[in-house]
């Protein structure tokens, strides 16, 4: 007898042990336990930048409009539960025009004060990381990652002499791997619903360039389907990196966000 009842209090024990556990499966957002992802999408940016250079500002944000769209794509591969690889590419590319309020010289040119200069600002953010998540539950996971950004910035001013062809002047033409921390924090608020978010930031000196760059991004996504859904996000990029060489200094500032609106897929 006792021994039966010892067998049943096991069983009961194995079949609650199991239906908690499906319970607890059933709960959790199955994008924290998803190998491959991958979201793509139109990025809605709104940039501020400028630069100083030749003794002048220019300030390349002025005439944009704020509705640009751009292009972001990114993917993560989880080698195991706590072990990922991300990669992720984001551009701008920003053309606008400004008056010289001095003369300025170019090369044996004077370019008088008055005459309008054109500019374009272009910036592409190509990242890869590999990111450990210290800690880890059935509905959140945080983390820390290590990375490369492969970080490119083009500047160049367009200005046409009265009777001259235009000429062209490049005072900005950078492209440069980077070293990158940052931290993680995703949360499956519900089994659909998913929140993900990272903050980086790293700051280099070497050479003629030195600066700081700061990313930052969370959004939520909607699961409707158990590999596809829709997500919507908001990112911040900041940049302040100092050039010097050739006998002059710029100073490039830049600042886009906006937000992302793309499909995720995960398997």
């Amino acid at each position: 007898m006792k021994t039966k009842l010892f067998l049943a209090l096991v069983s009961a024990s194995i079949a609650f042990h199991a239906f908690s556990e499906r319970a607890i499966a059933e709960s959790v957002n199955r994008a924290l336990d998803e190998q491959v992802t991958i979201r793509v999408g139109p990025f809605w940016a709104d940039v501020d930048a400028s630069i100083k250079a030749l003794g002048q500002d220019f300030k390349i944000d002025e005439g944009l409009s704020a509705d640009k769209v751009d292009f972001a794509i990114s993917g993560l591969w989880r080698i195991t539960p706590r072990i990922r690889l991300e990669a992720g590419y984001s551009g701008i590319k920003s053309e606008s025009s400004d008056t010289l309020d001095s003369d300025v010289e170019l090369g044996l040119l004077t370019v008088p004060a008055g005459l309008r200069v054109d500019g374009k600002l272009e910036t592409e953010v190509l990242r890869f990381a590999l990111g450990y998540a210290f800690a880890r539950e059935e509905s959140w996971e945080a983390g820390v990652d290590l990375g490369i950004n492969f970080t490119t910035v083009k500047e160049t001013f367009r200005v046409t002499l009265p009777g001259m062809s235009g000429t062209e002047l490049s005072t900005v033409d950078v492209s440069q791997p980077l070293p990158t921390i940052g931290l993680f924090f995703n949360y499956g608020i519900t089994p659909k619903w998913y929140w993900t978010s990272r903050a980086g930031v790293f700051a280099f000196d070497f050479g003629d360039i030195d600066g700081t760059i700061y990313d930052l991004a969370g959004g939520v996504e909607f699961r409707p389907w158990d590999q596809v859904g829709v997500g919507l996000s908001y990112g911040f990029n900041s940049a302040d990196v100092t050039i010097t060489g050739g006998g002059q200094k710029t100073d490039v500032e830049w600042e886009y966000k906006g937000p992302v609106l793309y499909l995720v897929t995960g398997f």
